[in-house]
């Protein structure tokens, strides 16, 4: 990987370093970084559109187009389950009670949106946001809502103030089977602005 990748990897490693939904999924930090770095190389380069800020980067978006399910190698897929190890399992069904709930119709994925715990506070997570809702409001309300999950409390709040709506809240710890220390974790969209005549599509790379 590059030297911009690698720095990809080490915001994304400190920004998700207490991130609930991890912490329950992979056994230990090391197999966290391992796939940021995996998810790098083989989907968000590849497939997604791909948003740093900062100089140097302290600040990471990846936004997933409307149709876009990357379909993992036997390898990948291989690498990803030894990752998880023994939590595969639970990593698994618990992603499937999510689907339940996540919009049936194409949409916008808003995937990752970090910013290093160091440059946090400095404007690089709102810069980041509103240039994803830019791309997405120019592309027009045709290719279906902005969506994301979190499973850190403390982001419902921040994106709700920039315009989110909670869809669904899923408590993952109770009724499920998961056990208590599973997380809680929500699922927001934001639809589309309606576009005018002036409006211009534009990249965001």
């Amino acid at each position: 990987m590059s030297t911009g990748g690698r720095r990809l990897v080490d915001v994304l490693d400190a920004a998700y370093a207490e991130d609930p939904w991890l912490s329950w999924t992979l056994p230990d930090r090391g197999a966290a970084r391992s796939l940021f770095s995996l998810y790098l190389r083989t989907v968000a380069f590849a497939h997604s559109r791909v948003l740093v800020a900062g100089d140097p980067v302290d600040g990471v978006a990846i936004l997933v187009p409307p149709g876009v399910a990357a379909r993992p190698s036997a390898e990948v897929g291989a690498e990803v389950i030894a990752l998880h190890g023994r939590r595969i399992g639970p990593a698994l069904d618990a992603d499937a009670v999510l689907e339940r709930h996540r919009h049936p119709q194409p949409c916008w994925v808003l995937h990752t949106l970090a910013v290093h715990p160091d440059a946090q506070g400095r404007g690089l997570g709102t810069a980041l946001l509103d240039a994803v809702v830019a791309h997405v409001d120019a592309e027009g309300e045709g290719r279906g809502p902005l969506t994301l999950e979190t499973a850190n409390p403390h982001a419902v709040g921040w994106y709700q103030r920039r315009g989110f709506d909670v869809d669904h809240r899923i408590d993952l710890g109770r009724g499920w089977g998961f056990g208590v220390d599973a997380p809680t974790t929500w699922l927001l969209s934001r639809r589309p602005a309606p576009s005018s005549p002036t409006d211009r599509p534009h990249a965001v790379r």
